[in-house]
């Protein structure tokens, strides 16, 4: 193990270690739920538009639910995450990766410029659930 100025350089694939840790169901079930947030403990169920760059950005997602928060299957009312590929209602964002996440009736819908645009608001929401510490 190096040193990289005044700080330990990272240990060859720690990265890892941290991912086989799951955020354990006491942590989230114990924290405030916000008014504008919605539960994805039953799994989720894409539809729209799903390009291949989409395809993966949800694979990556399944997967960070699986592993983070012990999500397994999708149950039968898993919440629903609409992709939809647009430059209507995108204002200031209609450009290059563009988007705006909204959620309406229980639902998260994903209205993008491109599919990057929609890629990247489906990493968006696991960084926020990681934030929160919840799925």
């Amino acid at each position: 193990m190096g040193r990289i100025g005044h700080t330990m350089a990272e240990q060859r694939f720690a990265f890892r270690k941290e991912l086989t840790i799951s955020n354990h169901p006491f942590v989230y079930s114990q924290r405030d739920r916000k008014e504008n947030e919605i539960t994805l403990t039953n799994g989720v169920v894409f539809v729209g538009d799903i390009s291949p760059v989409i395809d993966h950005a949800k694979s990556d997602f399944l997967d960070y639910l699986s592993v983070c928060f012990d999500i397994e299957e999708t149950k039968d009312n898993a919440v629903k995450i609409s992709i939809i590929l647009t430059q209507d209602g995108l204002d200031d964002v209609c450009a290059y990766k563009g988007r705006v996440v909204e959620i309406a009736d229980g639902e998260i819908i994903i209205r993008a410029y491109d599919d990057r645009g929609a890629a990247q608001a489906i990493y968006d929401l696991e960084d926020r659930m990681t934030e929160r510490k919840a799925p």
